[in-house]
């Protein structure tokens, strides 16, 4: 998200011009980009509201040389307000898409239609990362593992948007296309990286993608299975492994089960066990 221009309102407000992208969760669809107007104000009763909707007109905005990696969509009227309650504060959320759905392919289109899967990827999931932040705040939250809660989530944060950026592949951040087979579905993308430390050298990190489609498959239980390969993940002994890594190149000690924690550490998520991460 970038901020373009600001403008003072005599109330005391702001009117912002902005510009957002959006990840596509799927190599079969263009990643999504919105030029919106963005209102905020704090009222007479000390509550905070901001309003924000796209500009008129779906080319609205100045042109980017990326374009071409984005399909310009439309966020109808949306925003949030903070109200002061007598035992804290009461958030309410509004989130309104237009994704232009019917540009993509019918075996993905629910995530860009569904206003279920919508609300658990934007209002849901913003809702359950402030609860989950006051719980963390007040001592609420009691983890096993003895790891700032903090510096993990914000490790989990830089895996999923290393991730968001190897399957949305944008040329702005280095990823040159080498291959792409429309039969197979499967893209292969090249990224290289310089280092200017004591010995500069340069490397290049390549990425082969791929989209399947799981028939008869419930998102539900694809989710549960996701949550329970992440937990073994979690119980990796990542300690004991670079110590043994030291004097054997090779080594590798394996899972150590007593650092599995009896409760799953949420990375930015609360405990709903019905939620969609």
């Amino acid at each position: 998200m970038a901020v373009f221009a600001e403008y003072p309102v005599d109330n005391g407000g702001t009117i912002e011009f902005i510009y957002t992208k959006y990840y596509s969760p799927t190599t079969m669809a263009l990643a999504r980009d919105f030029w919106t107007l963005r209102y905020s104000s704090v009222l007479d009763d000390d509550s905070l509201v901001v309003c924000e909707k796209s500009n008129s007109g779906s080319d609205a905005g100045p042109s980017s040389p990326t374009a071409l990696e984005f399909l310009r969509a439309r966020m109808l009227a949306s925003g949030y307000m903070i109200c002061p309650a007598e035992v804290g504060s009461t958030i309410h959320l509004v989130q309104h898409f237009d994704c232009e759905a019917s540009s993509v392919p019918g075996a993905v289109r629910p995530l860009y239609e569904s206003s279920e899967l919508l609300a658990q990827m934007t209002v849901v999931s913003a809702l359950r990362y402030v609860e989950h932040g006051f719980n963390e705040m007040n001592g609420k939250l009691k983890y096993v593992c003895r790891e700032d809660p903090y510096l993990l989530r914000s490790f989990s944060q830089k895996i999923s948007r290393s991730f968001n950026n190897a399957v949305n592949g944008f040329s702005e951040d280095g990823w040159a296309l080498m291959s792409a087979n429309s039969c197979d579905d499967f893209i292969m993308c090249n990224k290289e990286t310089t280092n200017f430390g004591v010995y500069s050298n340069c490397d290049s990190i390549l990425c082969v993608k791929s989209s399947l489609l799981l028939k008869n498959v419930c998102h539900v239980r694809l989710m549960k299975l996701l949550k329970e390969l992440h937990s073994a993940w979690m119980g990796f002994n990542f300690r004991n492994y670079l110590v043994a890594s030291k004097p054997a190149s090779y080594a590798f000690p394996g899972l150590d089960i007593s650092h599995i924690s009896r409760i799953p550490l949420l990375l930015g998520h609360t405990n709903h066990e019905d939620g969609v991460g």
